[in-house]
């Protein structure tokens, strides 16, 4: 699962002065409190020719950059310490945004090394997923409900033309779901189509007050399959691509260019574009929550009953053909 926080430049511009950091970047950098040295940088760029992606309407360059450095403490009976990850850093010529997989001070560490920034005023800003709690329980009613097929439009601003067009962006499966219940059951998959496992699910959510995560299996417009997680582990939440589960026009393309484009389409497209019809939809309210609970009491009491009937009729089974062997 490729897991990455998103990050905004507010100095540079473009993906040359980028690169020209990344490439040249210092050997040594001292800590903060000169309490050890961050040495030994290696950095490559993954992808040979920067490529072009639209988000939104508006063309972006982009390439990954692959890095290690180790840090070595003042105090020698700390053994050396070696980070190693990958940036991904695209611009649309007016700013430069980055997407790094480590999280919270490590990510900040990192980007200011390769940048050579590190103990300056910064110039990297933390762009955090934030999203309501009642998210996550929409977007599960709209798959249970069969309502999980959105037109995604696609503006485009080309020669002084605007053009609108319309992508669908369906959800296929619930891969898992986690939440805090009254039994201190924490999480429980949804895959699968056994009735068991079914019932198990829906009364997970009968007893959870709160949702933390939700894996979907999606496809959206020449991308047959697209899996990725949303979780909420602590304040922000973060959003991981399962690259592995890939099918669709990406599938030939190198793995430093998949990753690339895969981060910054469900990251800055797939993602926000749910978020906003969430936002935009009155009809999901109080009075429809409601309805959607009643809705699942009476799914698990008819699921219950079909699942005790067939093992009633399976006992009955077994039982005739033991009376006919003996």
């Amino acid at each position: 699962m490729e897991k990455a926080s998103l990050w905004i430049d507010t100095k540079l511009k473009n993906l040359n002065e980028v690169r020209e950091l990344f490439l040249a970047n210092e050997d040594n950098q001292r800590s903060h409190a000169n309490a050890g040295t961050y040495t030994n940088f290696d950095v490559k760029q993954k992808i040979k020719e920067d490529q072009s992606i639209v988000i939104n309407g508006q063309n972006w360059l982009f390439n990954k950059f692959d890095y290690s450095y180790l840090y070595k403490s003042n105090d020698d009976l700390i053994d050396p310490q070696e980070t190693s990850g990958y940036v991904v850093a695209f611009s649309n010529g007016d700013e430069v945004r980055y997407f790094i997989n480590y999280f919270s001070q490590n990510a900040q560490v990192s980007l200011q090394l390769l940048l050579n920034n590190l103990n300056k005023a910064t110039h990297i800003e933390s762009k955090p997923v934030i999203v309501e709690e009642g998210f996550f329980l929409w977007l599960f009613q709209k798959y249970y409900n069969g309502d999980a097929e959105f037109q995604i439009s696609n503006s485009s601003d080309s020669n002084n033309s605007v053009s609108n067009t319309s992508s669908n962006l369906n959800i296929n499966s619930i891969l898992a779901v986690k939440g805090d219940t009254s039994d201190q059951i924490t999480s429980i998959n949804a895959s699968g189509d056994q009735i068991s496992n079914y019932v198990s699910v829906l009364s997970f959510l009968l007893e959870s007050s709160k949702l933390y995560k939700l894996g979907l299996r999606i496809s959206y417009d020449s991308h047959k399959t697209i899996e990725f997680t949303i979780d909420k582990p602590r304040k922000n939440n973060v959003v991981s691509v399962d690259i592995s589960k890939y099918e669709g026009v990406l599938s030939a393309e190198s793995m430093d260019s998949k990753i690339s484009k895969l981060l910054i389409i469900v990251n800055l497209v797939i993602f926000p574009k749910l978020i906003q019809m969430y936002k935009e939809d009155k009809s999901w309210n109080q009075q429809e929550m409601e309805m959607f609970f009643d809705g699942l009491s009476r799914d698990i009491t008819s699921k219950i009953a079909t699942l005790l009937t067939g093992v009633k009729d399976k006992v009955a089974l077994d039982n005739s053909q033991t009376s006919l062997d003996v």
